[in-house]
């Protein structure tokens, strides 16, 4: 098993596919990168970019699914492939997620032929998960007394174009100049006690930027700290199509002086604005 281990920039150490002497390397089809959770860890939704290949744990690279990879081996070869995500939505900051399982597989290479693979990544075992589904129609949010509106249970009965395909519901909520605020605090079963990796899994639409923050105390003050602005998933075509993205509150776990930490969602109509639109869904927050 290769545990992931963070890399501070992507390593391309691909091999050639061009002969090298009476060599020609087989190829490796990624055709694409999955996630398949079990019972208790939410969706199976995905958003993996890249990986790292290693053939016989020789590193090949990063590579983007849909790539070919050229091996120079032939024959049975153990490939393995650690997930790749971008850290809090940016695609210059891609690092090897820490909760996915390596993908192993052997397979057999032929020079000059491809083989396709569809790696599954799976969750590590015995991570802890708080989940957001919006299956039920309680929302386990509170809403501040700053918010002008709340989420609402959004079913895929009435609304089947807003929902995730497969999907039966999610939590929208619907800002306008009466109501320009929206904040959501994670009930408190959203435990980020303790220290350690802590993530935010997040499907999204929107017409409008969002924010992720993070509330707590130190020396006896509440602190009210917001992170990190989700862009908009709204296209100049006025589609609005659903996204994921990995958010790190690792930085906020390994501070020894806070506590009472909490995560909140939230969002501000801009100026000039005159509404804005919102659902979210497999809310996720995985630690160790």
């Amino acid at each position: 098993m290769v545990r992931p281990v963070l890399f501070g920039s992507i390593l391309l150490l691909s091999l050639s596919a061009c002969k090298e002497g009476d060599k020609v390397p087989g190829y490796v089809d990624l055709t694409n990168f999955t996630v398949q959770a079990a019972a208790g860890e939410g969706s199976s939704s995905s958003n993996i970019p890249h990986a790292w290949a290693y053939a016989q744990d020789q590193l090949l690279g990063v590579w983007e699914a849909g790539s070919e990879i050229p091996v120079l081996a032939a024959g049975s070869v153990q490939l393995k492939l650690i997930a790749g995500v971008e850290r809090n939505g940016s695609n210059a900051d891609l690092v090897q997620y820490p909760f996915y399982n390596t993908w192993a597989s052997t397979i057999n290479l032929v020079p000059g032929q491809r083989t396709p693979v569809q790696p599954a990544f799976e969750y590590y075992p015995d991570l802890s998960f708080w989940i957001a589904d919006f299956s039920d129609i309680e929302i386990p949010f509170t809403f501040d007394v700053e918010s002008d509106t709340d989420m609402i249970h959004w079913d895929a009965a009435s609304h089947p174009d807003d929902v995730m395909p497969g999907e039966g519901s999610a939590a929208a909520f619907f800002l306008d100049e009466d109501h320009p605020r929206m904040k959501g605090i994670a009930y408190e079963s959203a435990d980020l006690s303790g220290s350690g990796n802590t993530w935010l899994e997040l499907n999204y639409r929107s017409d409008h930027r969002m924010l992720v923050g993070v509330i707590y105390s130190v020396g006896g003050l509440t602190v009210d700290e917001p992170y990190l602005y989700i862009a908009p998933t709204i296209r100049t075509d006025g589609g609005m199509p659903w996204k994921k993205i990995h958010v790190d509150l690792t930085p906020y776990t390994n501070n020894p002086i806070t506590t009472d930490r909490k995560f909140y969602i939230s969002a501000l109509l801009g100026a000039g604005d005159t509404n804005a639109r919102f659902w979210i869904d497999n809310v996720k927050l995985v630690r160790p």
